[in-house]
């Protein structure tokens, strides 16, 4: 009772809450779902759990129950030494290794002459950065009207970003997403964006984009 008095009392400028800070005050609303995949290292694993409000959890146990049923026993006991100290120890330390690994992303993604603030989604969700090269002439090929009429605004055309990722891989040795995966299938917004994930070690990352940058000067700036 006095916390709660206490509480009451204080005056709070705070707007903005995290969805668990609003179900631990009570929204009614609010779901809140995640996974084991990225942070703790449990791709394949396919688990994860669901925070629900108490008036929403039985109708989401008849979808789980329709759906999977149950996850395998083998992954409950294994996702619960997720939360011991030494392997909370360790997934710290590769979230340190994909924090330096992004620096070392974008870093090259400048030297390529990319503006990190427009061009280069904001890397603060999983171990990867997405970007557009439209810039850089890596479109969807113009309709041969436009160019004719000189009524085509992007850059000279190059080459799609499917293209691009193959040229890489097969060239530079280099193994990169094109935007086609992620986007709208009736779009042509995907062929001028690419995707590159960081999670291997941090040399290996280096070594993969200095490749990128050397062939992208070679072939795309030059």
């Amino acid at each position: 009772q006095e916390q709660h008095a206490r509480s009451r009392n204080t005056t709070t400028t705070k707007t903005t809450y995290t969805a668990a800070e609003r179900i631990a005050s009570g929204a009614r609303y609010v779901h809140v779902v995640n996974s084991f995949s990225k942070y703790y290292s449990m791709t394949g694993w396919r688990l994860g759990w669901a925070v629900v409000p108490a008036s929403s959890a039985h109708a989401v146990e008849k979808l789980a129950q329709n759906l999977y049923i149950n996850a395998p026993t083998l992954s409950q006991h294994a996702a619960l030494a997720c939360w011991d100290s030494d392997a909370i120890a360790e997934l710290e330390a590769h979230r340190q290794r994909y924090a330096k690994n992004r620096a070392i992303v974008l870093h090259y993604l400048t030297q390529m002459g990319l503006c990190l603030s427009s061009e280069v989604s904001p890397a603060t969700g999983a171990f990867y950065v997405y970007f557009d090269l439209r810039r850089f002439g890596v479109h969807a090929k113009p309709k041969e009207e436009a160019q004719n009429e000189k009524k085509c605004d992007e850059a000279l055309w190059k080459m799609t970003s499917v293209e691009l990722c193959r040229r890489v891989l097969d060239e530079a040795y280099v193994a990169l997403a094109p935007g086609v995966d992620f986007e709208d299938p009736s779009s042509d917004v995907g062929l001028s964006r690419v995707r590159i994930s960081y999670s291997r070690g941090t040399p290996e990352v280096e070594e993969g984009m200095k490749r990128l940058l050397h062939w992208w000067q070679n072939n795309v700036v030059q």
